[in-house]
């Protein structure tokens, strides 16, 4: 009962001594210390993945049934997995809970955020193998590889135009349009 009752509390005596973590319970601590140490103790018996954590293990084990507990009220979407779900919901809800403090900038998912510090920071972390390409969204990147790949989606029907650009696809018909 005393140690519920320090969940109440802002009383965290146990400290991470290789990042600012702190909890209640020495447990909790334990558990934690696996993401510093690369502990895996918990296996899936069905394949090769290995875990720090138990929640961890029962979330990819339904990738192994097909399960999909969690389903969306507002739409068709099903996952295995509690965090993803949570991401998911925030579509609907419009929570922004990534903030950037240097300016007005808030998201709902975390990815968002990463990619817009790099419109403040220059960086451009994603990059082309194929050429000097380089970008600071992911999304961009896989337009741009289409480039190299050949993969021309859009294709005129009305002479030997091909592109892999639905934006330039639409540009293209308008010369069509004129004729």
């Amino acid at each position: 009962m005393i140690q519920h009752l320090k969940t109440h509390t802002a009383e965290k005596p146990f400290k991470c001594e290789l990042c600012e973590y702190r909890t209640y319970e020495r447990s909790n601590l334990k558990t934690h210390m696996r993401k510093h140490t690369g502990e895996k103790p918990f296996k899936c018996d069905h394949c090769e993945f290995k875990t720090s954590f138990n929640v961890s293990l029962k979330s990819h084990l339904s990738t192994h049934t097909g399960e999909k507990p969690f389903k969306c009220e507002l739409c068709k979407y099903r996952t295995s997995n509690r965090s993803n779900f949570r991401t998911h919901t925030r579509k609907h809800t419009g929570e922004k809970p990534f903030k950037y403090d240097h300016c007005e900038f808030k998201t709902s998912f975390n990815v968002s955020l990463k990619s817009h510090l790099s419109t403040h920071t220059g960086e451009k972390p994603f990059k082309c193998e194929l050429c000097k390409y380089r970008t600071s969204d992911r999304s961009n990147l896989r337009s741009h590889t289409r480039k190299h790949a050949g993969e021309n989606r859009f294709k005129c029907n009305q002479c030997e135009f091909k592109t892999s650009f639905n934006k330039c696809f639409k540009s293209h018909l308008r010369t069509h349009a004129g004729e």
